[in-house]
C-alpha cells in the first residue's frame, strides 16, 4: 500500500513517513507513544505523555523533535543503542526498545543516533521548548508567589474563560501576593519553572476513555501531564474545579488510562471536583481525599445577587436556544425539535427566538438552527458570548424570559441570572449531575433519553406558563455561593510560606 493511499491529505512527506516508521514496528510492541492524529490507524497509538508510566520493553514512540521533552525521562533514556533509534526525518523520530532486527533498520543508524542523543540532552535539562508557551493574560507581574494558572481557557468558549478568571479572583481574595499567569495546555514543560506553584482546571478535562468509541486519550493528557512536569521540577500542583464529562465508567476500560491517572494524581496538592460522580469516582482511583465544591463559575453569584434576579424577572418575550442541541448524543432531542416546531409551534407564538452562542463548537449548530427556524418561517437572533464579560452575559440571560440549553455554563449562568432553563442531557451528563447534587429543587427541568416526549411537552408548558417554577430555591443558590468561600480556604492553605500542600 502506497503511504498517500493510507494517510490523511493534511500530511505532508514527514508526518506520513513518521506514520509508516511507527506502522512497521506495530507487531512488535504492545503500545506506541505518538501524536493524536495517528489514532485513527492502531489502538496501540497512546498519547506522548502516556509515556510518564512504565511498560516494559514492548515500548516504541514516534515525537516531533521539538516535542521530545513529552516523552518520560526514564523511557528517553533507555534509548542508549544506535539499533533503537529506528527511523528519523526533518521532523520526526521514531524509536523502540527492542526493535526487530531488519536489516534495513541498520544502515546509516550512528547518524541518527547522534541527533537522537543531542536531543535527548536538550530534552533532560529542560532547554528544549523553553520560552515557547503563550499566556493570554499575566496580571501583577511582579509579586511574591507566580503562580500559573492551566485550563481550557482563551479557545474560543466564554465558559471555559470565566473559569479561569474565577480561578484569578480566588486567588486575589487569597492571603498572598501572587503574580498570576493564564494559559491553554499548550505549556512546555521547561517553561514551569518559571512558576512556584501550578493549578490545572476547572472543567471537564478528566474525559472518559471509551477506546471502543473515540479515542479521547490525547484530551486526559493535556491536562494530566502537568502534575508529573511539576513533579520532574519539584513544583506543587492543583487540581481544581474540574469533572468528568461522560459516564466515568469508560474510564476504567482502559489499564493505560488508569494507570495514567493513578500516578498523575498522587502527585498532587490538592483534588478538587466539580460534582459527587466526579468525587467517588476519583477517590476510587487515587488514595488521596477528593474536595466537592461547586463550579467556580458560581463565584460571580455573590456580585450578582440572585434573590434580586428572581424578584425582577423580566416579562420579555424572548426565548434563548444555546449549544451543541444537534449533537450525536442527543438526537433524542434534536429528532423531537424538527418535529415540535411542525407540530407544536403555537407555544413560540409571539416569542422572539434567539441562539445565543458560548463557544466556537456552537457554530455549526447555530447554522443548523437558523436553517431548521427559517424552513419554518420563523426568524431567529444571535447573542455571541464568547468574548462577552460577566455581567454582559448575565444581563443578556436575565433579559430572556427562558432558556434551552445543552451547555453546562448556559445553565450555571441561567441560575446565576434567575432565568428560567430547560436543561437537555445525557442521563449521567455534567448539567444532569450539576442539578442532582445542588438544586435538586429544578430535576423536572431536565430532558434527556429516558423523557417521554408527553413529559417533555408537559416540560415546555410549564416553562411557558409558570417559569417561576422552574427556577432553584433561594437556600440552594445561597449554599452553592457559601460553599464557593471553600477555594479561598485551600488556596489559602496552599499558598502558605510553610506549605504547598492541602492534604
Amino acid at each position: 500500500m502506497y503511504i498517500n493511499d493510507l494517510c490523511e491529505d493534511y500530511m505532508d512527506y514527514n508526518w506520513k513517513s513518521a506514520l509508516m516508521a511507527s506502522l512497521d514496528i506495530l507487531h512488535f510492541v504492545d503500545v506506541i507513544y505518538t501524536h493524536g492524529k495517528f489514532f485513527p490507524y492502531s489502538r496501540k497509538f497512546y498519547p506522548l505523555e502516556f509515556s510518564q508510566i512504565s511498560h516494559g520493553d514492548s515500548v516504541g514512540f514516534c515525537v516531533r523533535k521539538d516535542l521530545l521533552y513529552k516523552i518520560g525521562p526514564q523511557l528517553l533514556l533507555q534509548i542508549d543503542s544506535p539499533h533503537q533509534v529506528i527511523y528519523l526525518n526533518d521532523v520526526f523520530v521514531v524509536c523502540c526498545i527492542n526493535p526487530p532486527k531488519s536489516i534495513e533498520w541498520f544502515y546509516s543508524v550512528q547518524e541518527r543516533y547522534n541527533e537522537y542523543m543531542e536531543l535527548r540532552e536538550s530534552a533532560l535539562i529542560g532547554s528544549l521548548g523553553r520560552h515557547t508557551t503563550q499566556y493570554w493574560y499575566i496580571e501583577k507581574k511582579e509579586a511574591k508567589k507566580r503562580i500559573l494558572v492551566i485550563g481550557a481557557s482563551n479557545m474560543g468558549n466564554i465558559g471555559d474563560d470565566l473559569i479561569a478568571l474565577s480561578i484569578g479572583k480566588h486567588l486575589r481574595n487569597a492571603k498572598s501576593d501572587c503574580a498570576i499567569s493564564f494559559s491553554d495546555f499548550n505549556v512546555s514543560k521547561a517553561d514551569l519553572n518559571d512558576f512556584d506553584l501550578v493549578i490545572v482546571g476547572g472543567g471537564g478535562i478528566v474525559y472518559s476513555m471509551g477506546r471502543a468509541e473515540n479515542n479521547e486519550t490525547e484530551n486526559l493528557a493535556n491536562y494530566f501531564k502537568f502534575p508529573y512536569w511539576a513533579n520532574d521540577l519539584s513544583i506543587p500542583c492543583v487540581i481544581v474545579g474540574v469533572g468528568i464529562p461522560e459516564n466515568p465508567d469508560h474510564l476504567f476500560r482502559d489499564p493505560y488510562v488508569i494507570e495514567f491517572l493513578t500516578k498523575a494524581l498522587s502527585y498532587v496538592s490538592a483534588i478538587i471536583v466539580r460534582d459527587n460522580l466526579s468525587k467517588i469516582t476519583l477517590e476510587a482511583i487515587t488514595k488521596k481525599q477528593v474536595i466537592l465544591l461547586p463550579d467556580l463559575v458560581f463565584s460571580y453569584a455573590r456580585e450578582y445577587p440572585y434573590y434580586q434576579s428572581v424578584n425582577d424577572i423580566i416579562k420579555s418575550n424572548s426565548i434563548a436556544f444555546i449549544g451543541e442541541i444537534f449533537s450525536k448524543k442527543l438526537t433524542f432531542f434534536n429528532n423531537l425539535l424538527t418535529s415540535y416546531f411542525d407540530d407544536d409551534y403555537k407555544m413560540f407564538k409571539g416569542k422572539d427566538i434567539y441562539y445565543i452562542v458560548m463557544s466556537n463548537d456552537d457554530e455549526c449548530h447555530k447554522e443548523q438552527f437558523i436553517t431548521l427556524l427559517a424552513s419554518k418561517g420563523i426568524e431567529c437572533y444571535i447573542h455571541d458570548i464568547r468574548t462577552a464579560s460577566i455581567y454582559d452575559a448575565l444581563n443578556i440571560f436575565k433579559n430572556m424570559s427562558g432558556v434551552i440549553t445543552t451547555r453546562f455554563h448556559g445553565l450555571v449562568l441561567s441560575i446565576i441570572s434567575g432565568c428560567p432553563a430547560i436543561t437537555v442531557d445525557i442521563s449521567y451528563g455534567k448539567n444532569s449531575r450539576l442539578i442532582m447534587d445542588y438544586f435538586p429543587s429544578i430535576k423536572n427541568n431536565l430532558i434527556d433519553e429516558t423523557t417521554e416526549k408527553n413529559q417533555i411537552l408537559l416540560k415546555f408548558d410549564n416553562f411557558f406558563n409558570n417559569p417561576k417554577s422552574m427556577l432553584p430555591s433561594i437556600d440552594e443558590v445561597e449554599a452553592v455561593n457559601e460553599n464557593n468561600y471553600r477555594y479561598i480556604e485551600i488556596l489559602n492553605a496552599i499558598l502558605s510560606d510553610n506549605c504547598f500542600n492541602y492534604y
